[in-house]
């Protein structure tokens, strides 16, 4: 019986210690510069590297910047890529407020005007979707392209009970095929022309 019992408790060590292994973090390439960036009533870390238009990343949440390595180091090659912690995440500063998404843009706009950026393609993942969404409202002349994905976008009218069953359809399947038909939905009530960067599709509202 002993034995049995150190032999689980062992088992049970082993997978704690494999729990408990650190992520492992891909880098940036060392072409990138790191820097703190004033924004509002923030202090934002912010990645830049490369060269050719501008495109920011934006992050979700629970995570940083750090998740668009891969992507930033790919998109470098022929685009200035500009890659924030949000307000209160990563090693932004973390403010008392002004979380709230639209002011969360102003945090993005800030950055930009700070590097000389006028003009961008904006990418939100999860809830860097709503801010890159709020971005793209409140500065629309200022976006080139917009690109959203793993999460739904604030503001939109009601679901019908159609569109809702096809959400839950999506969430269940979560596959690629139906990655755009999520966009396609979501998106369904914006101005602006969109597009998938670097996957060249594009999606324009309904």
């Amino acid at each position: 019986m002993t034995r049995q019992v150190l032999a689980s408790l062992a088992v049970l060590a082993a997978l704690l210690a494999a729990t408990a292994a650190p992520a492992t973090t891909i880098p940036f390439p060392t072409a990138f510069r790191s820097q703190m960036v004033p924004a509002q009533d923030a202090t934002l870390y912010v990645r830049v590297g490369g060269q050719g238009p501008a495109v920011v990343l934006i992050h979700g949440f629970g995570d940083t910047g750090d998740m668009w390595a891969p992507l930033a180091a790919d998109l470098a090659r022929d685009h200035l890529v500009i890659v924030p912690d949000l307000r209160g995440m990563g090693l932004s500063s973390h403010p008392a407020g002004g979380y709230d998404k639209r002011n969360q843009a102003g945090d993005i706009h800030a950055v930009l005007a700070s590097l000389g950026i006028d003009h961008a393609a904006i990418v939100g993942h999860d809830i860097g979707t709503m801010v890159a969404y709020a971005y793209a409202l409140r500065y629309r002349g200022k976006v080139e392209r917009l690109a959203v994905m793993d999460a739904p976008i604030p503001g939109l009218a009601d679901w019908s009970p159609k569109e809702k069953e096809q959400l839950i359809q999506i969430v269940r399947a979560k596959s690629a095929a139906t990655e755009l038909a999520y966009l396609r939905l979501t998106q369904r009530s914006f101005l602006f022309r969109e597009a998938l960067l670097r996957l060249g599709t594009q999606i324009t509202s309904r």
